[in-house]
């Protein structure tokens, strides 16, 4: 399973990119739950997400899944989304993992604490009891290796006075019993590869990825003369060709923007773009001059109340701006600002800053909108390359 410590929020990120993943069972559950803690009940989560489904996969079979949906619903309606901060590791608890002589060690404590911090603000009455399948264990902790090996491990944790096996001879269990109070070192904000951060914490070649969060190797970081300069890595090998083909896109469109500055402004250049506040609260908005006119540093939006309320409290510079469209065609970027203000709920006073929740015009067309990219710019409407 994955563990996701903000539920209702990546769940958000789904229904914005309309990704299934590789677990559809998990992704289904997740939606279906997050609609379920914004007050649907199970007639009308069961409508919603099948309207999702669609929207990922038209093809998808729903008079054969019929009963896998209904198992969805019914195993979202048991709890609440998680909503989970961080999971806090303490100085003394890292002591003690750091007192453990062999490196895979180490990484299996740390997991196996992380794990147990969690279920046991899930479930406070779990008592740091783990029920995690042994392989995802040992994928989170980043070790490869025998069974033999890994049994081994378990009993020197054991030995050590660190975890209890559960009496019963089929249950594989483990309760970790070296959780204690003190001084915060570490916050946890992502289960995936907790055996990188516990590395990456005591100083080793890994990073967070600057696009997905995940932890990863820094390739090829060589001695330590050249790892200062590995570490300037910022995403990791799955995100990387995704990133430098945007890259390119945008070294394309920045060069076709350029020429257009240049255009008579009666032609008519129609730019959309949105203005993410540190609060995730966005404004998706139309302008026919440059976004650096528009937006006036801030001051462009100065009859808007609450946007600019916002935009004073945080900073202009600490806020984020995505230009998605640029076209002549007026209509169709209406079109696509409603479109935008829709799919992120702008107009809704919980998402965002729009006043009107804008309405497709006779030219909406979602393959057209689909082909756009957004693209982030600068403070200043510069496309960042």
């Amino acid at each position: 399973m994955n563990i996701i410590l903000k539920e209702n929020e990546y769940a958000e990120q789904l229904l914005m990119s309309y990704e299934i993943g590789t677990k559809p069972f998990e992704t289904f559950r997740l939606i279906a739950r997050y609609y379920f803690d914004e007050g649907f009940n199970t007639k009308e989560v069961r409508k919603k997400l099948e309207e999702f489904i669609l929207r990922c996969d038209p093809k998808f079979n729903f008079t054969k899944k019929s009963d896998y949906l209904d198992t969805v619903v019914s195993n979202a309606a048991k709890r609440n989304a998680v909503n989970i901060d961080s999971i806090c590791i303490t100085d003394t608890e890292m002591s003690k993992i750091d007192s453990l002589d062999r490196p895979q060690v180490k990484r299996l404590a740390f997991t196996l604490l992380c794990l147990a911090k969690y279920w046991n603000t899930i479930k406070p009455d779990s008592d740091y009891w783990v029920n995690n399948k042994d392989t995802e264990i040992m994928s989170l902790a980043n070790i490869n290796t025998s069974i033999k090996r890994q049994g081994l491990m378990y009993w020197t944790l054991r030995e050590a006075g660190m975890v209890q096996f559960s009496k019963k001879v089929d249950n594989t269990n483990v309760k970790v019993c070296f959780v204690e109070d003190g001084e915060t070192v570490l916050h946890i904000t992502d289960f995936r590869n907790l055996g990188y951060q516990y590395l990456m914490y005591h100083g080793g070649p890994y990073f967070k990825c600057v696009n997905c969060g995940i932890t990863s190797k820094i390739n090829n970081p060589g001695d330590d003369a050249k790892r200062k300069t590995g570490r300037n890595q910022k995403y990791c090998n799955e995100c990387a060709p995704k990133i430098h083909m945007q890259q390119a896109v945008n070294s394309v469109m920045k060069r076709r923007y350029s020429s257009i500055d240049n255009v008579d402004t009666n032609l008519g250049i129609y730019t959309v773009y949105m203005i993410e506040c540190p609060n995730k609260k966005r404004y998706v908005g139309i302008t026919s001059t440059s976004l650096n006119k528009r937006w006036k540093n801030g001051c462009g939006y100065i009859y808007n109340e609450p946007f600019y309320k916002d935009i004073k409290k945080y900073g202009w510079e600490n806020l984020k701006f995505y230009q998605i469209a640029v076209t002549q065609d007026r209509e169709l970027a209406k079109d696509i600002e409603s479109f935008y203000i829709q799919k992120y709920k702008t107009s809704l006073h919980k998402y965002g800053y729009n006043r009107a929740s804008g309405q497709y015009a006779h030219k909406f067309n979602q393959s057209i909108v689909d082909a756009y990219t957004m693209i982030e710019v600068d403070k200043n409407g510069n496309l960042l390359i």
